[in-house]
C-alpha cells in the first residue's frame, strides 16, 4: 500500500496487488493488480493486469484482464482492455477500444430482411 502522503516522479513497478493513495507523475508497470484509491492522482499511463480506479489518472490505461472506474472517479485518456466497466458517477474523457483489436460489428442486415416485408 502506498498511502497519500506519498508523492513519486518516474516509474513504479510492482507484481501482485497494490494500493496507491498517493500522487504519481510517470507511470506504473504491472502484471498485477492496481487498485488506484480515491485520493490517488497519476499523471501517466497506467499498465497492469486489472486497474480498479476510485481516484484520478491523466493518462492511458491498458489492461489484460479488466478496467473498472468506480463512481466519483475521474479518467482522462485512452483504454485498451479486455472489459471496461464504467459507473453511472464516473467521469471518462477519451476513448476505449477492445485489447485484441478492434471489435467487429455484428452484422444486422440478415435480420432486418427478416423485418422488412417484401414490396410487390
Amino acid at each position: 500500500m502506498i498511502s497519500n502522503q506519498v508523492e513519486l516522479k518516474g516509474s513504479l513497478a510492482f507484481e501482485g496487488h497494490l494500493e496507491f493513495n498517493g500522487i504519481l507523475e510517470g507511470e506504473i508497470l504491472s502484471g498485477g493488480t492496481l487498485f488506484i484509491g480515491p485520493d490517488a492522482v497519476i499523471k501517466g499511463d497506467v499498465a497492469a493486469s486489472k486497474v480498479i480506479l476510485e481516484g484520478k489518472v491523466h493518462g492511458n490505461i491498458t489492461a489484460a484482464e479488466a478496467v473498472e472506474v468506480r463512481d466519483q472517479a475521474q479518467l482522462f485518456g485512452d483504454v485498451r482492455s479486455g472489459k471496461f466497466i464504467i459507473a453511472e458517477g464516473a467521469t471518462f474523457r477519451g476513448r476505449s477500444e477492445p485489447l485484441e483489436g478492434k471489435a467487429a460489428s455484428p452484422d444486422f442486415l440478415p435480420t432486418f430482411r427478416h423485418l422488412i416485408p417484401k414490396l410487390a
